[in-house]
C-alpha cells in the first residue's frame, strides 16, 4: 500500500491493489482499481453499503424520479453525451446514487442510464466519492437531498 496516509489495505491479486483511507463523513478516498470488475464490485459495494437483496434496495425507476426532483434537471438532459459539467457532474452522482442504493450492477447501469460502460460508471463514483472528501457542498447536497428521499420513502 502507498505510503504518506494511514491506508486501510483491501486486497491484491492479477496485478491488483486497493487501499482506502475513511475521511470523514465515511468517504473513502485514495482508492485504485483493478480492471476485473468483480473484485472491484466486491469491494466497492461494502465499501458503500450497497443493498444485499432488492428487499433492502430501491427500485431504480424510483431512485432516479428522487433524483429528478432534488436535482431539477429534465431526464434526457442527464442522458446527453456531453463532459460539459452541467450535464456529467449530475449524471456521476446519479450514478453514485443507483450503485449505492439499488441492486444494479455496474455494467447495468451504464447500459440502462445512457448506454455507457462500466469503467465509465466506476469512474463517476470515483468522482463522487473525491468530489464528498473535498467537501464539495453541490455533490453534498444533491447527494444528501436524495438520500432523504430513499429515506423518508422506505419508512411509509
Amino acid at each position: 500500500p502507498p505510503s504518506g496516509i494511514e491506508n486501510h489495505y483491501i486486497g491484491e491479486g492479477a496485478g491488483m491493489q486497493q487501499t482506502h483511507d475513511k475521511g470523514e463523513y465515511g468517504v473513502y478516498k485514495g482508492w485504485a482499481v483493478d480492471d476485473e470488475e468483480g473484485i472491484l464490485k466486491t469491494s466497492l459495494a461494502v465499501l458503500l453499503g450497497k443493498p444485499k437483496s432488492p428487499k433492502e434496495a430501491t427500485s431504480p425507476p424510483v431512485l432516479l424520479g428522487h433524483f429528478l426532483e432534488v436535482s431539477r434537471i429534465k431526464k434526457e438532459t442527464v442522458f446527453l453525451r456531453t463532459k460539459s459539467h452541467a450535464v456529467a457532474h449530475p449524471r456521476q452522482v446519479l450514478f453514485y446514487l443507483l450503485y449505492k442504493y439499488t441492486v444494479l450492477s455496474l455494467p447495468e447501469i451504464g447500459r440502462r442510464y445512457g448506454g455507457y460502460d462500466h469503467t465509465t460508471v466506476m469512474h463517476s463514483i470515483g468522482k463522487v466519492l473525491e468530489r464528498l472528501g473535498q467537501h464539495d457542498e453541490e455533490t453534498k447536497s444533491l447527494v444528501m437531498g436524495v438520500k432523504e428521499k430513499v429515506e423518508l420513502a422506505q419508512v411509509a
